[in-house]
């Protein structure tokens, strides 16, 4: 029988529980003010979250999935376009190019962040397919960002916007700037599990273009731009749905939104802590491309037998993950999307990646836990 684990991947409600009485408090806010919907609490979260970032414009909605959807959407992308984007993700990143109307098209990975490769993409623009790319999405796989020194030139170059999948590396940094600022449309997720979490699901567009922005708002509110109009003046300017964040979730998060600095530094701790400490054992540690800041959401290793390493460290008690292995090329639903190139150091990254547990949910000593075990079993 496994034991009850003793170092849990996750612990949303470990969270919840320390942030009850804000949270409490939060949700008290939008009941007494008896307004749920359209509300203060939406643009007072989209003003914080933009500030946090550096960005301009916020726009909060529903979930990481409709972040991307809207940004596709607000870019003009839609049926006969192709997006340029990696396997290596979750079902979101294909499915969000899909429900626009659009094809993705996966290229291949760099081996460190596991990131989009530049020079992969270069290629996938140069060749047949890259005369209908109108669109390149990028991940930030595991919290680390993808290159954009290097791909927004490319888009630029072809006249394309860089939308970025940033949904697991909020708070991740390039060269002083803050993941929200280097993309042309930035999306990020506020589910429980992520980097700054709510009680169920939530996500959010930033960008620094004031008429993307815009159009944003209006395409996740039934075409109304309500934010900077007197109710007289709202008007049905365009075709659109209601994906906004409900007024719930975005009190919540702007309660949670000043812990956010203080997770991210036990993450980036709690990841030196696993480098010193694994140092030595025969393992693929993860790097940070040079400049940057990841917000580490996992800290993902690679081993020759994952499976068998994960069974291992389940039976000291140590939950691990597999996350986004395989890639979305060999899952059913999304195995016929074209492959611009070989996908080599993609298929090699998910043949080997073990997600170990890290977050503010853990203490020093449960990573010492884990350092412990790898070092025992792999000696």
């Amino acid at each position: 029988m496994t034991p009850s684990p003793l170092v849990p991947f996750y612990d949303d409600a470990a969270l919840i529980r320390a942030d009850r009485a804000a949270i409490d408090a939060a949700l008290g806010r939008v009941l007494d003010a008896g307004s749920p919907d359209w509300g203060p609490e939406g643009p007072a979260f989209e003003a914080d979250l933009a500030g946090w970032c550096g960005a301009a414009h916020a726009v909060a909605v529903a979930s990481g999935t409709q972040a991307l959807v809207l940004a596709l959407r607000a870019l003009g992308i839609g049926p006969g376009h192709v997006v340029a984007t990696v396997a290596n993700t979750d079902s979101p990143t294909p499915s969000a190019i899909r429900q626009v109307g659009a094809r993705p098209v996966f290229v291949d990975i760099e081996p460190k962040t596991r990131c989009m490769d530049p020079e992969a993409l270069a290629a996938c623009l140069a060749s047949p397919v890259g005369t209908e790319v109108r669109a390149v999405l990028t991940v930030d796989m595991h919290g680390h960002p993808a290159d954009a020194d290097r791909i927004r030139p490319l888009a630029r170059e072809r006249g394309i916007p860089m939308i970025s999948d940033a949904c697991i590396s909020l708070g991740a940094e390039d060269r002083g700037r803050k993941v929200g600022t280097l993309a042309d449309v930035t999306c990020v997720s506020f589910g429980g599990s992520k980097l700054l979490p709510t009680v169920g699901t939530g996500g959010a567009c930033l960008t620094d273009d004031p008429a993307t922005g815009r159009r944003m708002r209006m395409l996740a509110g039934y075409g109304q731009d309500r934010m900077n109009r007197a109710p007289a003046d709202w008007r049905y300017e365009l075709d659109a749905m209601n994906v906004r964040m409900g007024e719930l979730q975005a009190a919540i998060l702007r309660t949670r939104l000043p812990r956010l600095d203080g997770w991210l530094s036990c993450r980036r701790a709690q990841a030196r802590q696993y480098a010193e400490g694994l140092a030595g054992l025969p393992l693929d540690l993860p790097e940070a491309r040079a400049g940057t800041l990841p917000a580490w959401r996992n800290y993902t290793i690679g081993c020759d037998d994952p499976m068998g390493l994960a069974e291992a460290l389940l039976a000291r008690g140590i939950v691990t993950r597999r996350l986004y292995a395989p890639p979305m090329h060999h899952e059913p639903g999304y195995s016929t999307i074209a492959r611009a190139s070989d996908l080599a150091r993609t298929e090699a990254a998910a043949r080997r990646l073990l997600c170990l547990p890290i977050g503010p949910h853990l203490t020093t000593a449960q990573i010492a836990q884990v350092v412990t075990a790898l070092s025992q079993i792999l000696s």
